[in-house]
């Protein structure tokens, strides 16, 4: 968190005090807009097939729930197949406790943040395609309505666990995809104002890590209501 704060820090610094940079490249919108939708596109992944991606990068609680949520039959409203491919779309425990985690559509069971964050990938990936790559004509002097508002989300989806304690699935929702679009704000508005190819792939290293931060302050609140709870089941750690 503290890390994520200090970026967030930094994203603000520039802005008030843009450092005097080089003007990039001529290939650097390029590879920006590949390396940002790239980003989205293993997002995407992550969100579909939680199980996989969890182990990758460490996060057994995932994992851990989603299997035994199939072990023991209740898992399939949170299953969906698509020629051939299981995707995942609810990995929360059948509890009361996670009622504000999930939502339900059509006899299936929906992870609010993680649809969020899905809506919010795709919406960004159509607008990296937009930005970077179709010369979208953009005023340097708007970096602003840019930068303010990506900032906001940044941190709404960080202080979403413990500060604010969002208790509605919709809300979830709703602030895990403005979260994804904010990081896009964010480096658009850092493109718009500095131009600067190092500081473009720095504001693309932040998103990747603010995102792990997410993911980790999920995992911990996950872990914090299981161990909360005085009920002896199959989904405790």
């Amino acid at each position: 968190m503290g890390i994520s704060f200090f970026a967030l820090c930094l994203i603000v610094l520039f802005t008030i005090f843009p450092p005097t940079t080089q003007e990039s490249p001529p290939w650097a919108e390029t590879l920006v807009g590949s390396m940002f939708a790239l980003v989205c596109v293993l997002g995407i992944t992550a969100v579909l097939f939680p199980t996989e991606c969890s182990r990758a990068i460490g996060h057994g609680r995932v994992k851990s729930t989603t299997a035994r949520r199939s072990e023991t039959g209740r898992g399939e409203p949170g299953v969906s197949y698509l020629m051939g491919l299981r995707l995942v779309h609810g990995h929360h425990p059948p509890c009361r406790l996670f009622e504000a985690h999930e939502f339900h559509l059509a006899g299936k069971t929906f992870c609010a943040g993680c649809i969020g964050l899905l809506i919010g990938a795709i919406a960004v990936l159509i607008g990296t395609v937009v930005y970077f790559f179709t010369g979208l004509p953009i005023d340097r002097s708007a970096h602003p309505l840019f930068i303010a508002p990506g900032i906001l989300g940044v941190l709404l989806a960080l202080l979403q666990f413990h500060v604010i304690n969002v208790q509605h699935a919709a809300a979830r929702l709703l602030i895990n995809a403005f979260f994804v679009v904010a990081t896009f704000l964010i480096l658009v508005g850092v493109d718009l104002l500095l131009h600067s190819l190092t500081l473009d792939l720095l504001a693309v290293s932040f998103s990747v890590f603010w995102l792990y931060t997410r993911i980790s302050l999920s995992n911990w609140d996950h872990e914090r209501i299981c161990s909360s709870c005085s009920v002896s089941c199959e989904f405790r750690p």
